[in-house]
């Protein structure tokens, strides 16, 4: 039985030595066949893989289709993929990047929720809004993001956000130490 766990250390593996070798490449294939989009991502076939960063700045994996296109896929979605929350709170993470990056000065910084978390402050706004539109934008090939359809919802929880987050700039081994401290 393999193990979440092994699959992602063995996903983090591939992507940090940057080369993709064949038995990688066997990997990432029946790995890719887990992915909710599965049918998308293949296209017409797949030829091939190869290791690029991201536009949020992380290494990814992306595909070479047999007819020369090329997409990326999340390792994470073949392994876990998002239920509709996950999905929600990716749609209030976009919703918010506007307000995050006018408070990041420091790109070895992260941005971190303070006294109230980021989870905590979706859980509140989705009590408060139960008849709100939560419709999230339709999945497409190379689509990077989830947001909310309706501005309206969208500027329902920029609003709610930032009347009730505190957002301090720390470094990522504070914020894992932060975490760490909350997890016990």
């Amino acid at each position: 039985m393999v193990v979440k766990k092994d699959l992602i250390l063995r996903c983090r593996e591939i992507l940090y030595k940057g080369k993709i070798e064949e038995e990688d490449k066997i990997f990432l294939k029946e790995l890719l066949e887990n992915h909710p989009f599965y049918e998308m991502k293949k296209g017409v076939g797949i030829k091939d893989f190869f290791v690029e960063k991201t536009i949020y700045g992380t290494t990814g994996f992306n595909i070479i289709r047999i007819d020369g296109s090329t997409t990326d896929f999340s390792f994470m979605e073949c392994i876990s993929p998002k239920n509709n929350i996950r999905k929600i709170k990716c749609a209030c993470r976009t919703s918010i990047r506007p307000t995050i990056e006018k408070i990041k000065t420091d790109n070895n910084k992260i941005i971190h929720h303070e006294l109230i978390s980021f989870d905590e402050i979706v859980n509140n706004w989705l009590i408060e809004n139960k008849k709100i539109d939560l419709t999230l934008n339709p999945n497409k090939d190379n689509n990077h993001e989830i947001y909310f359809i309706s501005e309206d919802t969208k500027n329902s929880f920029i609003d709610f956000h930032n009347k009730i987050a505190t957002l301090i700039e720390i470094t990522r081994q504070e914020h894992k130490l932060k975490h760490k401290g909350e997890s016990q």
